[in-house]
């Protein structure tokens, strides 16, 4: 359960025990025009402000950005972790592994729990990070969802993928970095051609870092 969730819960049984408090001294429901006590009176207006209050709660959950975490995970070939995507935005796409930091949580817990969580690999070595992408996706409803999204690369050291969350995706599969299947969801595009990049960059300086110590 989420923060707005908690605090929607939380304001819902508040208005529950005040409304217990008051007096209801006439049948059918209250107006302003009702001829009742204050109490009643305060009833219908605790009601109002927190019709008001909630409603202000689902806007805001929709139009605050959200903060996602997404992890390239690379196989002893240089093949990265993907899957597709259902029942959610996105579906039909291929992504890596990932999901929401929760509040307090920091980023490299947040990234092996998501892992862990969807694949149940956990032998793994932190390779670097790739920075981030901003997108906003279409959700079920229609609505808009905007996302900062973080994203990691890790080594696999032991263990097989499984499908831990068949709800959220069809099946985990590797694949070549060259040869990636479409559509691919959010930032991964972008992000798996500067996996490229910085795989290509550590070869060469690899190769250089040997030719330096065989001219010494």
């Amino acid at each position: 359960m989420n923060q707005i969730e908690r605090l929607k819960n939380l304001l819902a049984y508040s208005k529950q025990c005040l409304s217990n408090m008051f007096t209801r001294v006439h049948d059918g429901p209250c107006t302003p025009e009702s001829s009742c006590d204050s109490d009643c009176q305060g009833n219908y207006w605790l009601s109002q402000h927190m019709e008001q209050v909630n409603k202000e709660l689902s806007i805001k959950e929709i139009q605050f950005p959200r903060v996602g975490i997404a992890s390239f995970i690379l196989n002893d070939k240089n093949e990265i972790l993907l899957g597709k995507r259902i029942g959610s935005h996105g579906e039909g796409h291929y992504s890596v592994p990932g999901g929401h930091l929760e509040f307090k949580e920091s980023i490299e817990k947040c990234t092996l729990r998501e892992i862990e969580e969807e694949t149940g690999l956990t032998d793994l070595t932190f390779i670097c990070d790739l920075g981030f992408c901003e997108a906003i996706h279409k959700g079920k409803e229609g609505e808009d969802r905007h996302y900062i999204t973080i994203y990691n690369v890790y080594r696999l050291n032991s263990g097989v993928p499984e499908l831990k969350e068949p709800s959220k995706n069809e099946g985990w599969k590797w694949y070549s970095l060259i040869d990636l299947p479409y559509p691919l969801f959010g930032g991964v595009e972008k992000k798996s051609s500067d996996l490229i990049s910085y795989i290509k960059l550590t070869k060469f300086l690899k190769y250089f870092g040997n030719m330096e110590r065989e001219v010494k």
